[in-house]
């Protein structure tokens, strides 16, 4: 069978149907990959897109297939290797074109949900700093409060303190007064006391 190269190698990506031509390939492949009678030397994935490159082992027969999603959708038979592996470098370079967008896609697809994740977790921690910073705020005006109270406190209590010296030294005054006249009194000779008594006689 003459190579089917460049007569039947696709021009498009449209589609990931089987064309009608390549449809018997297809079966055909199919078949020997189920019998075990082809073996698979070259595959190469681009994204969703790839293209295997094998022969079959009872016949110089190759094959060419494309796969999408791991499935294959396009097989093209050649009678020479040199013309299956000039097949099997065309098309994958094709798939990597087709799958430039999707891969680009993917990756800026995981970015963004990294971004998000990390967005998430920066809120939460934020939330959690908000949160620490309240709490530290609060906790200070309870602090200021209390020794606003403890202040006040010992304000008063100085006052109290000073006006109770202040009464006490009143009554220590009024004390060595009394003593005082206490000593006076004891002081007067009780002779004295008789001739005045004898006076008044």
């Amino acid at each position: 069978m003459p190579a089917a190269g460049a007569q039947v190698l696709p021009q498009d990506g449209a589609g990931v149907e089987p064309a009608a031509g390549t449809r018997s390939m297809l079966v055909e492949l199919q078949a020997r990959m189920r019998e075990g009678r082809v073996r698979e030397l070259r595959t190469r994935y681009d994204g969703d897109y790839g293209t295997s490159l094998l022969v079959a082992d009872d016949a110089v027969v190759c094959y060419v297939a494309l796969l999408h999603q791991r499935s294959l959708w396009r097989v093209f038979r050649f009678d020479a290797f040199a013309d299956a592996e000039r097949a099997f470098t065309r098309l994958s370079q094709q798939n990597a074109d087709w799958a430039k967008d999707a891969i680009v896609g993917t990756v800026l697809n995981s970015q963004q949900r990294e971004l998000s994740r990390l967005t998430q977790e920066s809120e939460a921690r934020l939330g959690l700093l908000d949160a620490e910073l309240m709490r530290m705020q609060a906790q200070r005006r309870l602090m200021l409060e209390a020794q606003q109270s403890a202040q006040a406190q010992a304000n008063a209590a100085h006052v109290e303190n000073r006006a109770a010296r202040l009464q006490l030294d009143q009554l220590y005054t009024r004390i060595r007064e009394l003593e005082a006249s206490l000593l006076d009194g004891v002081a007067d000779p009780p002779a004295k006391a008789g001739r005045r008594a004898g006076d008044r006689r």
